[in-house]
C-alpha cells in the first residue's frame, strides 16, 4: 500500500512566488519516483517572497499584495488588516465626517479579512480555513472578468 508522504514546496515554487499554502502531498511510486501533487489554494505574493517585505507590513497593518489561486485556474485578489490598523482606518472616515469632509461612517471592502497580525502564516491560516468554508464561492474570479 502507499501511503503519501509531506514534502517542503520546492525551490522553483518559491522562486516563482507559487507557494502552496498547505505542504503538497508526495507520492511514491513503486518506491522509486517522486510525483508531487498541487494542494490549493495557492498564495501569489505580487511583491517577491512575503519573509522579505513581513516586517514592514506587519507596521502598517494592511497588506494588499496577495492574490489567491484555487482549480481551474480561478484567481481571487484579497485584502489584510489587522483590528489596530482597521480602527484607525474607522476613526479617520469618522474624522473626516466631523471635519465636514466627505467620509463614510464604515469601512466595507469585497475581499477584506481581517487578522490578528499580518503574517504569513495568519494568512495562510485564514486563507485555508475560508477556502475550507466554501468562502470564495460568493466572489467572482478575476480569471472570468478577464475574459
Amino acid at each position: 500500500m502507499l501511503r503519501p508522504k509531506r514534502a517542503q514546496a520546492s525551490t522553483l515554487e518559491k522562486n516563482f512566488f507559487r507557494v502552496p499554502l498547505l505542504l503538497p502531498n508526495a507520492l511514491l511510486n513503486d518506491g522509486e519516483n517522486l510525483e508531487m501533487l498541487t494542494d490549493f489554494p495557492k498564495l501569489h505574493f505580487t511583491n517577491g517572497p512575503f519573509n522579505e517585505y513581513e516586517w514592514e507590513v506587519k507596521l502598517k497593518g494592511w497588506f494588499s499584495g496577495v492574490t489567491v489561486e484555487l482549480e481551474g485556474s480561478a484567481f481571487y485578489a484579497v485584502h489584510f488588516y489587522d483590528p489596530v490598523r482597521l480602527s484607525q482606518e474607522l476613526q479617520a472616515q469618522l474624522e473626516g465626517i466631523a471635519k465636514g469632509w466627505n467620509s463614510d461612517p464604515y469601512i466595507a471592502d469585497v475581499a477584506m479579512i481581517v487578522v490578528p497580525e499580518i503574517t504569513e502564516s495568519n494568512i495562510r491560516l485564514a486563507v485555508q480555513r475560508l477556502f475550507d468554508a466554501n468562502w470564495f464561492d460568493r466572489f467572482v474570479p478575476l480569471s472570468s472578468l478577464e475574459a
